[in-house]
């Protein structure tokens, strides 16, 4: 599981449907030890922590926490009689990882903030992009205003909003519709 892997040594997880780009790395801040991205409302999760893009350094207490509440997550689920189904969507619509995870920060970090970069009293450092809808034209892709997101799965990315820039293409193929996004054919991994 991507999160005992960054419990146990550190790292970056990234689903195989995000696309990396070359933003990245200059601005993810050095001093970060939890790096994720803050989901819109208006996306398809409605809101919350985004769990396919996850930085973090060895042992970082989010983490375990967030594995320490999966564990809790699990042991009720699997309750002889426990309505799974309804268990699961009760959990953030059936995104448990996310909410997991935002529950787990929001339950080690004092910190309320919205802001971009978080440095906590422990001397952690989070990091938080934004998630983003886009429009694809030709060899443009431009962000959209919140009034213009759709409900589509394709065409989202990850902002740094301190200088709105993309930091990641958050789906290439949308696994509902079976079909390439139009980033795939923005970034040169197929025809759309």
């Amino acid at each position: 599981c991507r999160l005992v892997m960054l419990y146990n040594h550190g790292g970056y997880y990234f689903d195989t449907d995000i696309a990396p780009l070359a933003a990245l790395p200059r601005l993810l801040d050095p001093r970060a030890t939890f790096v994720t991205v803050r989901t819109s409302e208006r996306s398809l999760s409605g809101g919350g922590f985004f769990q396919a893009f996850l930085a973090a350094t060895p042992k970082h207490p989010v983490i375990r926490r967030s594995l320490t509440n999966f564990k809790a997550w699990y042991d009720k689920y699997w309750t002889p009689g426990e309505d799974q189904n309804d268990f699961r969507m009760k959990t953030a619509h059936g995104n448990i990882g996310c909410a997991l995870l935002e529950r787990s920060f929001q339950e080690w970090s004092v910190s309320r903030s919205k802001s971009p970069l978080l440095v906590h009293r422990s001397g952690h450092v989070s990091q938080f992009f934004d998630e983003w809808q886009f429009n694809v034209q030709g060899s443009d892709i431009t962000p959209k205003q919140p009034d213009e997101f759709s409900l589509s799965l394709c065409d989202w990315g990850a902002v740094d909003s301190r200088t709105r820039t993309m930091v990641v293409i958050s789906r290439v193929y949308s696994r509902l519709d079976g079909w390439l996004c139009k980033t795939s054919s923005w970034l040169g991994l197929g025809l759309v």
